[in-house]
């Protein structure tokens, strides 16, 4: 359906599993699953009402070989999108 103007981002990072130090595995999982949880600038409830309210999602995986952030959103949230991936 092209009736609604989404975005798509997928933001691919050259380093996964793979690259994790011995006795660190894990490292690179653990990394992706807190990216949502906070930082100083803003909570993670923030975080979430964000990306609610932008109507967005978001996500964050690890490969072998890679890691992925994606996010999907409306066009018109674009700058909003952005600025909570920053």
């Amino acid at each position: 359906d092209n009736s609604l103007p989404l975005i798509d981002i997928q933001l691919l990072i050259p380093v996964g599993a793979f690259q994790q130090p011995k006795g660190q595995e894990g490292l690179a999982s653990l990394t992706a699953r807190v990216l949502d949880k906070g930082t100083h600038k803003k909570g993670a409830l923030e975080i979430a009402d964000a990306i609610a309210d932008a109507g967005s999602d978001f996500s964050a995986s690890v490969g072998h070989d890679f890691s992925m952030l994606s996010t999907q959103a409306l066009v018109t949230q674009l700058d909003v999108v952005l600025e909570l991936s920053s």
